[in-house]
């Protein structure tokens, strides 16, 4: 619990490599020994993917992307491989205040414990604006400054963008009314 005054300025007032900088700062932070009474990413995980399996073949994502989704989601959930920390699950730039007692300051965590790659997905879907007149180019430039400032495996954090997105797209759907 945060227990302390924060400006209300956050990382969309800065600019967007410097942003990805300092959240990649941050999650060393976060990323601590995981917690006993943090539930699992894992459990999370292994549900979602088998709701991904579940979607109708007709389902307006990509079939190939879903059937790599369900494949990645399935390897990653059990993979163990990289120890589990404490996972914000939702940092993203306006979730990052400026404070007194730091530069910058996390709010609004949804945590659970499991791999920190999962982290930069909400960096990387937030800002369109910033990145607009090239979208690929900027989630491309996001995706990279996050993976080598963090000094995270490339592979393991564009699989976990991967099975994201695609878990973000079938809830879409999910909650979609006719």
């Amino acid at each position: 619990m945060l227990l302390e005054r924060l400006h209300s300025r956050d990382l969309t007032s800065v600019p967007d490599s410097e942003a990805c900088l300092v959240v990649a700062g941050l999650y060393p932070a976060v990323h601590v020994p995981a917690l006993p009474q943090l539930r699992s990413l894992s459990s999370y995980v292994g549900r979602w993917t088998d709701e991904l399996a579940a979607l109708q073949r007709s389902a307006p994502i990509p079939r190939r992307l879903v059937e790599r989704a369900i494949g990645l989601g399935t390897d990653l959930a059990i993979d163990r491989s990289v120890p589990d920390r404490v996972l914000h699950t939702d940092l993203h730039y306006a979730n990052v205040l400026a404070g007194v007692r730091e530069p910058w300051l996390l709010i609004d965590p949804k945590p659970v414990n499991g791999d920190p790659h999962y982290e930069i997905a909400p960096m990387l879907w937030n800002r369109w604006d910033v990145i607009a007149a090239d979208v690929r180019a900027g989630v491309r430039r996001r995706f990279w400054t996050l993976v080598d400032a963090a000094e995270f495996d490339e592979d393991r954090s564009r699989a976990w963008v991967l099975v994201r997105m695609a878990h973000n797209a079938m809830w879409a759907l999910q909650e979609a009314r006719p």
